[in-house]
């Protein structure tokens, strides 16, 4: 079998005898006459009427008809993509500086260390905490999680009683759910042009959607540290950025996009709208604003300390276990504060007027904090 071991599963005799290890089952496609796998699975040697099949130089993980090859290279998901929009690594922090998760593994563990890295964070938190009530407007309240958390974003990422036109970016946009949700709530006043960005190109998307309610929907294949937002086509007033779950650092390569673009259009509006997650994945290297670290005398030691406890936030394993008096669940939400308040700060350096916002309920998502700001003064929602 050439994908794992079928076991004790067997497959209909007229479908593919692959088993696709990682889903645990069978591939679905149907098998070629007189063989026992499907044309994606035959394996590499194997000749048909078609010809041989070779592995593809791309990715070994599939074979292809060896007189198809040239044409397969260029429809092959895994072939190289170029974006026009792209400059290698240029949302990267300018310090060079390296990741120390392997020095992390005993100091995480020292309810010392950790008391002591909570009081040293506790004077920024109090100095800088910025933090909204949780005032949905009353038709948010419907629908399931996701179409809660979207209404939100898309009803904060516009300052009340915004007029002209704007571009509308999403930074890791997966389905574009999101700014289907958005262009939907904001129908008197669509976006000139949107912008769905992602390293990705999921099945089930709604660009074709977005296209057809604003006219101009674009998917830009590419990572976040590497799209440039000045080499986007933007003839509009405003450019607003929103992102849903931007994951680890994919917070901070947008915030410094947005950034690099603000001096590049010096007479455009920038409005940002960004729900982060997963704190602990953040890398120091990366991280937008080490100027908030070096206010509080953080090392990337600690800093590779702060992200991991940022976890116990959402973690319900042990979160009532009490450290210094605190909960760990407390510890972990007070640390994602501070690295999020850091990228709050962050913007406000760039001449933003920017908050920390609930936007949902932690029944809706435990992730539930947006990163909002604008260059503008018509950001009056504050």
């Amino acid at each position: 079998m050439p994908s794992g071991s079928a076991g004790a599963m067997t497959s209909p005799s007229c479908q593919c005898k692959f088993f696709v290890t990682r889903k645990r089952r069978f591939c679905k496609f149907q098998a070629l006459p007189g063989s026992d796998f499907c044309g994606e699975h035959l394996p590499e040697g194997v000749s048909t009427a078609k010809g041989a099949r070779i592995k593809c130089p791309l990715d070994p993980s599939h074979t292809v008809f060896e007189k198809e090859l040239e044409s397969h290279l260029l429809v092959c998901n895994s072939r190289p993509k170029v974006c026009d929009y792209a400059t290698e690594n240029v949302n990267m922090s300018p310090q060079d500086l390296p990741n120390v998760d392997f020095e992390v593994g005993e100091k995480f563990k020292d309810c010392l260390y950790v008391t002591s890295l909570v009081a040293k964070i506790q004077p920024f938190l109090t100095k800088y905490k910025r933090m909204h009530r949780l005032e949905l407007p009353e038709p948010l309240a419907g629908g399931t999680k996701t179409d809660i958390q979207n209404a939100a974003i898309s009803a904060f990422a516009l300052p009340p009683n915004f007029e002209g036109d704007y571009a509308l970016i999403e930074v890791g946009a997966g389905k574009a759910k999101l700014s289907y949700h958005f262009v939907n709530t904001h129908a008197e006043n669509p976006p000139c042009k949107v912008y769905l960005i992602d390293r990705a190109r999921p099945k089930g998307k709604f660009d074709q959607k977005i296209k057809t309610l604003c006219g101009h929907s674009e998917r830009i294949l590419c990572d976040l540290r590497d799209i440039d937002f000045t080499k986007l086509p933007i003839d509009s007033q405003n450019l607003v950025v929103i992102g849903k779950h931007a994951c680890g650092e994919a917070t901070c390569f947008s915030l410094s996009a947005v950034q690099r673009a603000t001096t590049f259009f010096p007479g455009k509006q920038f409005h940002i709208c960004i729900a982060p997650c997963c704190h602990q994945v953040c890398d120091y290297g990366s991280f937008c604003y080490p100027a908030g670290l070096r206010e509080v005398g953080l090392s990337c030691v600690e800093f590779s300390v702060i992200k991991k406890l940022s976890s116990w936030g959402i973690c319900g394993m042990a979160s009532d276990q009490l450290i210094g008096g605190l909960k760990k669940r407390d510890i972990g939400a007070m640390m994602k504060e501070f690295i999020d308040l850091c990228r709050v700060n962050m913007l406000e350096s760039i001449g933003f007027k920017a908050r920390l916002q609930k936007y949902c309920d932690p029944s809706v998502s435990p992730e539930n904090r947006l990163i909002v700001g604008s260059s503008t003064s018509q950001e009056d929602c504050i």
